[in-house]
């Protein structure tokens, strides 16, 4: 019997950070409250479930784009069901509140300034394409072509 391996990543940006876990399924492992500043994840592949431990779990899917804001202050828990990989938008001050959402349109304007990363594919924006992990500031009033080119991509504002 081998033991499921995982690997957790971090990388600091400028007003936030990008975390991401990939595991084998089977695994299961725990981030305490002190580690815990993730507000959104998207499961890149993979199934799996978390959960503030000992209390009720929550499923998790491919293409899953969910907000974590609740369990900002516990330990999460997650087991893999299968081999498994999200990604995560975290803040740098708990203190701080942020709005997420997957952009869906072929144009995007935002009102505030807001960041885009892309959590998978080769997304288009400005002609530009986009790689996982890629990410660059928005500014207001100005248009965005997007072309998806089956990828994922969100947009992130401070409130």
């Amino acid at each position: 019997m081998t033991t499921p391996k995982y690997k957790k990543c971090v990388k600091k940006c400028e007003d936030f950070s990008i975390c991401s876990i990939r595991c084998d399924k089977g695994w299961v492992g725990i981030e305490p409250v002190q580690e815990n500043y993730g507000l959104y994840h998207y499961c890149v592949y993979g199934s799996g479930k978390f959960a503030v431990p000992f209390q009720n779990y929550k499923k998790i899917n491919p293409k899953d784009f969910f907000n974590m804001k609740e369990y900002l202050n516990d330990h999460v828990m997650l087991e893999a069901s299968e081999d498994f990989y999200w990604i995560g938008f975290n803040t740098l001050d708990k203190g701080q509140d942020w709005n997420g959402k997957l952009v869906t349109d072929d144009i995007l304007t935002v009102e505030k300034e807001s960041w885009m990363i892309c959590f998978d594919g080769h997304p288009i924006v400005n002609n530009k394409e986009l790689s996982r992990f890629d990410y660059a500031r928005l500014y207001p009033n100005k248009n965005y072509d997007i072309n998806l080119n089956e990828g994922t991509l969100a947009v992130f504002t401070k409130c």
